[in-house]
C-alpha cells in the first residue's frame, strides 16, 4: 500500500493500477477458471496450462526448484522439495517404496561407518534423514514438529529421570548409563 501511495505521489502508478494489473493477471493465469472455453479436469492439465501461460509471458521457470528457501530448516526445506517434485509425479507410489528406500539407505550408512570414511557417513545419514522426511510427508506429518515434539518429550523425560537419581542420592556424572536407563523405563512407565 505504502509502495502504491509513493507511486502514486511520484506519477508512477496508483494503487488503482496496481489491483487492476493484479486482477488481469489471475483471470489470465487461470482462464480455466474465468472461461468457459477453457476446461482442466485435472491438476496435471491445470499445471499444463498454467507453464503454457507463464512461457508466453516470457517468464520460463528454469526449475520447479527455484524458490526453495536455503535459509529455513533444513527438515522443512526437505519437505519442500519433496512436496514440489512429488506435483510432477517425482514420488512413489504408495510409501511401500519409501520404507524400502529407508532400508536401502540405513544400508548404505552402515557401509560408510565400517569404511570410517567421515563425509560419506555424513552424506549417508542426510539420505535417511531425506527418505524419513518423504515417508513423513506420506502418512501426513510435518518433520519438523514431530521431531521439536520429540525433543521436549526427551527434555521432560530426561528431567525426571535427573529428579529421581537426586531424589536417590546420585550424582548423575556418577550413574552408569544402565542405571540412567532403569530410571528412564520408570519415568516411561509412569506416564
Amino acid at each position: 500500500m505504502l509502495h502504491s501511495q509513493i507511486g502514486e505521489e511520484n506519477g508512477y502508478f496508483s494503487i488503482d493500477d496496481v489491483i487492476r494489473h493484479l486482477v488481469e493477471k489471475v483471470i489470465r493465469r487461470h482462464p480455466h477458471v474465468f472461461d468457459e472455453t477453457v476446461e482442466a479436469a485435472t491438476e496435471e492439465e491445470v499445471r499444463k496450462i498454467w507453464e503454457d501461460i507463464k512461457q508466453a509471458e516470457g517468464k520460463k521457470q528454469l526449475s520447479i526448484l527455484h524458490d526453495i528457501k536455503k535459509a529455513q530448516p533444513a527438515l522443512e526445506q526437505s519437505l519442500s522439495i519433496q512436496e514440489k517434485v512429488a506435483k510432477v509425479g517425482f514420488d512413489w507410489d504408495d510409501a511401500t517404496g519409501v520404507w524400502a528406500k529407508l532400508e536401502e539407505e540405513i544400508k548404505e550408512v552402515k557401509e560408510a561407518i565400517e569404511e570410517k570414511d567421515i563425509v560419506n557417513i555424513e552424506k549417508e545419514f542426510g539420505d535417511i534423514f531425506f527418505v524419513l522426511t518423504n515417508l513423513a510427508k506420506w502418512y501426513k506429518v510435518v518433520p519438523e514438529v514431530a521431531l521439536q515434539r520429540t525433543n521436549e518429550k526427551f527434555i521432560s523425560r530426561f528431567q525426571q529421570v535427573e529428579q529421581k537419581a537426586r531424589a536417590a542420592d546420585y550424582q548423575l556424572a556418577d550413574i552408569s548409563f544402565e542405571a540412567l536407563n532403569q530410571f528412564w523405563n520408570q519415568v516411561k512407565e509412569e506416564e
